[in-house]
């Protein structure tokens, strides 16, 4: 796949140029957020430091972007044959746009460590000198990223955390341990400490040898916990030495939420933080309906019934066993042990659905700005579902449930090619990650706390809050050539669909008779 990357980039930049220039010629006054991100912008350009307009909530990371490229564009000005002030025009601030989306693109085609790719671009920049073991440099990346957004912090702490880890497995004495080696069902738990103990490892199991989807993990996050826990006790100074560089990142982010009283820049009561942990689940709904080619797979509703109720419904060994079983005189009755897994398995599922419903009774938000605005996607999704009935939010929840096991299930699947390289590779005398194509335990849970904290603070669903988190998941997925290929239509169609309705499909407020609001993600 690599000897076609130049004809992939080629393609995308011409799409993304074709899709410009129809955006700016049927589109070119600032739109929707651009009233405000584009004057700002002009202000930088301007050289007016110290305006800002108090209803941009986030940082100036955008606006300083945005001069440094018009300063590299003015020697090109005499050639544009506009005036010297076109050169911070709201077509050129929009041309830089279509730079980001032309590089972040192919990133999401080729693994991270192939190349890079507001995120994508500093967030996957930081993650890929970190997988080359660049601390400093991806940590000063990370710092770069949250001036763009405030929430990418978390994504800070989760590099720090993964970056800890392989500094500590490569102390004198501490081995890293990255396969499945001890069973809590055979093995007391008392004797793994031990063994541990004894041992000095770092017990971090790949996700395709933790039955995660369909069995118990508690023990392996028990285990790994504990082993890193005792790692760090015994060498306390190189874990502060490896944690030092987003660290420093971190502390000089709370610096600023305390000099500055919030998070939030500009208007605070715009942008209040709010406990909505229906993110999650929202968050399921847009992985599934953007990379579905990647999550689809054969029996896989059979796979799923099995595994969160093999109480009920038995495996397909079972369905095999059950058809021949009339030939055998006798059949051999199933195992206690494996009875009590089947029971308790179903009694874990039949807890967190019921854990998600009590979730979506009190804790569904229904931000003001979604409800109020119909140019928004979120707005017609909510009207025509949770808003259409009462029941309808609980009706979902199974669903939620589903869509986010298929997740963790797509993680569990080793890649395919084994001539890409894995998202997770570190160079081996510092890799924290498993050795073969899939995640780790350490980097599930990490990212899981990251993302969870990035998005349950906002009352307002925006499909863009889910990106970073879909994007870093993405990188860590295997695909076969024929997913790829399916993926990128299903992007294209995605995308051309999206670009029609806004250009061609616009229409009219009361209020504003005359002025042509369009739809958007």
């Amino acid at each position: 796949m690599t000897s076609q990357l130049p004809l992939h980039i080629s393609f995308l930049v011409a799409a993304t140029l074709v899709l410009s220039y129809k955006f700016q010629s049927i589109v070119p006054q600032p739109y929707l957020d651009e009233v405000f991100h584009i004057p700002q912008a002009q202000r930088y350009c301007d050289g007016k430091w110290m305006e800002w307009d108090d209803k941009i909530t986030t940082p100036f990371g955008l606006y300083i972007l945005s001069y440094i490229y018009t300063l590299l564009l003015f020697p090109l000005r005499p050639f544009l044959g506009q005036p010297e002030t076109y050169i911070c025009s709201t077509a050129i601030l929009r041309s830089l746009n279509a730079i980001g989306v032309a590089i972040v693109l192919p990133v999401l085609g080729y693994r991270v460590s192939r190349k890079l790719g507001r995120i994508p671009c500093f967030v996957l920049a930081a993650y890929e000198r970190l997988l080359g073991g660049k601390a400093w440099e991806s940590a000063m990346l990370s710092a770069t990223s949250i001036l763009f957004r405030q929430t990418n912090v978390l994504w800070t702490s989760f590099f720090c955390v993964l970056h800890v880890v392989s500094q500590l497995a490569i102390e004198p004495n501490t081995q890293l341990l990255q396969e499945k080696k001890y069973d809590t069902r055979n093995q007391n738990l008392v004797s793994i400490f031990q063994d541990i103990w004894n041992s000095r490892v770092i017990y971090n199991p790949p996700l395709t040898q933790v039955n995660l989807v369909g069995g118990w993990p508690f023990s392996d996050l028990i285990i790994f916990l504990y082993s890193l826990s005792l790692s760090i006790l015994r060498s306390p100074l190189q874990a502060i030495a490896a944690v030092l560089p987003f660290l420093t990142v971190i502390v000089s982010f709370i610096a600023f939420v305390i000099l500055n009283g919030g998070i939030v820049l500009g208007d605070k009561s715009a942008h209040t933080a709010t406990l909505h942990l229906p993110q999650l689940f929202y968050f399921t709904l847009f992985v599934l309906f953007i990379s579905w080619p990647l999550l689809i797979a054969p029996c896989l509703p059979l796979r799923f019934l099995h595994a969160n109720f093999p109480l009920i419904i038995p495996s397909s060994s079972s369905y095999t066993h059950s058809k021949t079983s009339h030939t055998h005189a006798h059949t051999p009755p199933e195992s206690q042990s494996t009875l009590f897994a089947k029971t308790a398995r179903t009694i874990l599922t039949l807890v967190i659905l019921s854990t998600m419903l009590l979730i979506v009774h009190k804790n569904t938000v229904l931000h003001p700005y979604l409800l109020a605005d119909n140019r928004h996607y979120p707005f017609y999704l909510f009207r025509r579902t949770i808003l259409y009935h009462p029941a309808i939010k609980y009706l979902a929840v199974p669903i939620y449930y589903g869509c986010g096991w298929c997740i963790l299930d797509s993680l569990q699947r080793p890649s395919s090619s084994s001539s890409t390289q894995s998202p997770n590779h570190i160079p081996r005398a510092q890799s924290s990650l498993p050795k073969d194509s899939g995640v780790s335990l350490l980097w599930l849970l990490s990212y899981l706390i990251a993302f969870l904290l990035s998005v349950i603070g906002a009352g307002l669903v925006e499909f863009r809050y889910f990106v970073p988190g879909w994007v870093l998941w993405r990188l860590a997925v295997g695909s076969s050539r024929w997913r790829w290929w399916l993926e990128m239509a299903w992007f294209a169609a995605v995308n051309g669909v999206t670009a029609y309705l806004f250009l061609h499909r616009g229409f009219s407020w009361e209020s504003e008779p005359g002025k042509i609001q369009r739809f958007m993600w």
